[in-house]
């Protein structure tokens, strides 16, 4: 079995569940335009925050597999955000690009709000605004993700010739 072959499998299962949450945050928005019921809006913040928590579980994957290093601290979700955006030298190339990076720090300081406020507090066009961008920023991680499986696949080719 390759080296990097459990973690190709991660990320990829990763990707999937997020396509599947983000075609259901599609579909309650589209709820929410034809009903204008806001009742949909914990559910979609939800999904928004799940949305993130998914790919944040996936750089917590690569920071310990290859990086041999997960953050601590109170700032641990930034900074892990950080760490997938930079290439770490003789190691690996940036996981994100700037695009993606851009993305899901927007998305790190809204799943911050959901955790932190009463559902009926939240701010429609804020959670609108947010989860109509989720297919965008899927598309934009899925490009930075396979790059980077690619990145993996060569590498373990390369040990496994040596």
């Amino acid at each position: 079995m390759s080296r990097f072959a459990v973690l190709i499998g991660e990320i990829n299962h990763g990707l999937a569940d997020l396509d599947k949450i983000t075609c259901q945050t599609q579909a309650l928005l589209k709820k929410v335009e034809v009903t204008a019921d806001d009742d949909y809006l914990g559910t979609i913040a939800l999904n928004v925050h799940s949305f993130y928590s998914g790919a944040e579980r996936i750089f917590r994957d690569i920071a310990s597999s290859i990086d041999n290093a997960l953050p601590e601290g109170a700032d641990w979700h930034r900074r892990l955000l950080r760490q997938m955006a930079i290439a770490v030298p003789d190691i690996r190339p940036a996981v994100l690009s700037e695009a993606s990076l851009k993305q899901l720090d927007e998305l790190c300081r809204f799943r911050h709000v959901v955790r932190n406020v009463y559902a009926f507090e939240l701010v429609p066009e804020r959670v609108n605004d947010v989860a109509t961008e989720l297919p965008n920023c899927l598309l934009q991680l899925e490009r930075d993700l396979r790059s980077f499986c690619e990145f993996l696949a060569a590498l373990n080719g390369s040990l496994s010739g040596s």
